[in-house]
C-alpha cells in the first residue's frame, strides 16, 4: 500500500480502496478478496481442478466406476503437487496421484499445461454418494475443488417388452437383446450385472411397469394403443430411457406405408411423439451375404455416446454388419441432431 502521492498529485492506491469498500459497504454489497499471488510480469504456478466426470456408464453397487479428472496450470512457472480423490468424506482420502512438473505457460504448449488423471472406485452402498476432488499445493486454493453429486443404483432396473409372439424364446424379438444387457438372465451367477431384466410380452405393458422401470426396449413393437403410447411419452419426458428396436413386424402392409402408417401415427406424431424423425421405409433384405451396413462415428463423439470413446467398444459396432435397416427422414427436416449414422458402399435403391 503506497501512502505518498504519484507524479499527477492521485490520492494513495490505499486511500481509493478504502474508500471503494465504504461505498461497497453503504450499498451492502459482499466482498470477496482472493488471494492472487505476488505482483509483477510473471504470473506465478497456480493449478486448477477444471473438470471432474465419471465415465458415463451406469453407476451400479458393487461394481468399479471411472472419474476423470482434469487439471490445468494457469501460471508461467511449472508446478508439482499431488491430486486426492475422496468419496463421501472429504477428509479421508481414498486415492492420491503425484503430480510433479505439469508445465506452466512459459515452459510448454497448451496440451502440456493440462493433464487428465482417471481414478476408480466401487461403491458398497446404494444410494446418495459426492465425490471430492482436490489439487494440494500452497498456491491459490479457491479452485483446487471440484465435487461431484451423484446416485448409485442397486441396478439399473430394465423392462423389454416383446412384440413378437414366438413358441421359441429363441425367435423371440427380445431374446438376445435382454441378455446382452444381462449374459446370466434366468440363471443363477456369482458375477453381478448392473442390469436388472425383465421381460414381458407386449400385451402385459402396465402402468406400475413404468413406475419401477430405468430402461424400456421396445423390441418389434410397430403398435401400442394410443394411450399406452401417451404414457410412454410421459415416461420419456420425467427422465426414463427407452429404446425402440424395429423388425419384422414393421415390415407389414400399413405399418409404414410410405411414412404414413399406424407407426408413425403412434410414435413420430408429426414431430411431436416418441420418434424424432419420420421412418420412411425398409431398406435391405434377408441375404446373408448381400452389401451391408454399418455404423459411422463422427470425428467427435458426443457425451451421450462417451461409452464408445474406447477404441475397442467403438470398432465393435462400427464392423457389425447390418443387413436391414429403416430409412428416415433427413435429419434437417426436424432439427434433429445425428448422433451416428450408417454408411454403405453402394447407392441406394430409388423409392
Amino acid at each position: 500500500t503506497d501512502e505518498k502521492k504519484d507524479a499527477s498529485g492521485d490520492e494513495p492506491r490505499s486511500r481509493l480502496f478504502e474508500s471503494a469498500l465504504r461505498d461497497l459497504a453503504d450499498a451492502d454489497a459482499r466482498v470477496v478478496v482472493i488471494d492472487v499471488g505476488p505482483a509483477g510480469a510473471r504470473r506465478p504456478a497456480n493449478v486448477a481442478v477444471t473438470n471432474l466426470e465419471h465415465s458415463g456408464k451406469a453407476l451400479v453397487r458393487g461394481l468399479k466406476t471411472s472419474f476423470e479428472c482434469r487439471i490445468r496450470n494457469f501460471g508461467d512457472d511449472n508446478a508439482s503437487g499431488s491430486v486426492q480423490f475422496a468419496v463421501d468424506n472429504e477428509n479421508t482420502f481414498a486415492q492420491n496421484e503425484r503430480v510433479a512438473l505439469l508445465k506452466g505457460r512459459a515452459q510448454g504448449s497448451e496440451a502440456e499445461c493440462e493433464m487428465t488423471i482417471v481414478f476408480q472406485h466401487e461403491f458398497t452402498e446404494a444410494g446418495r454418494h459426492h465425490v471430492v476432488v482436490r489439487w494440494q499445493d500452497y498456491n491459490l486454493k479457491s479452485d483446487n475443488v471440484r465435487r461431484l453429486a451423484l446416485e448409485v443404483r442397486e441396478n439399473v432396473r430394465v423392462l423389454t417388452v416383446n412384440g413378437q409372439a414366438s413358441g421359441v424364446p429363441e425367435d423371440s424379438a427380445t431374446f438376445f437383446v435382454a441378455r446382452a444387457l444381462d449374459p446370466t438372465l434366468g440363471a443363477p451367477s456369482m458375477r453381478k450385472s448392473a442390469f436388472s431384466v425383465r421381460d414381458i410380452g407386449v400385451t402385459e405393458l402396465t402402468n406400475d411397469d413404468l413406475e419401477t422401470t430405468d430402461l424400456l426396449v421396445l423390441a418389434d413393437t410397430a403398435t401400442l394403443p394410443a394411450a399406452k403410447v401417451r404414457d410412454l411419452e410421459n415416461f420419456v419426458t420425467a427422465g426414463g430411457a427407452l429404446f425402440s428396436f424395429p423388425g419384422r413386424t414393421f415390415e407389414t402392409a400399413g405399418v409404414l406405408a410410405e411414412g404414413r402408417g399406424m407407426a408413425n401415427e403412434l410414435f413420430w406424431r408429426q414431430g411431436q411423439g416418441l420418434l424424432p424423425l419420420r421412418m420412411l421405409r425398409v431398406l435391405g433384405s434377408d441375404d446373408l451375404a448381400a452389401d451391408p451396413w454399418r455404423f459411422e462415428f463422427g470425428a467427435d463423439i458426443p457425451r451421450s455416446l462417451a461409452y464408445f470413446q474406447d477404441p475397442r467398444s467403438r470398432t465393435i459396432v462400427s464392423q457389425t454388419p447390418i443387413t436391414k435397416i429403416i430409412e428416415l427422414e433427413p435429419a434437417e427436416a426436424s432439427g434433429a441432431e445425428v448422433l451416428l449414422w450408417m454408411r454403405f458402399s453402394k447407392a441406394l435403391p430409388s423409392a
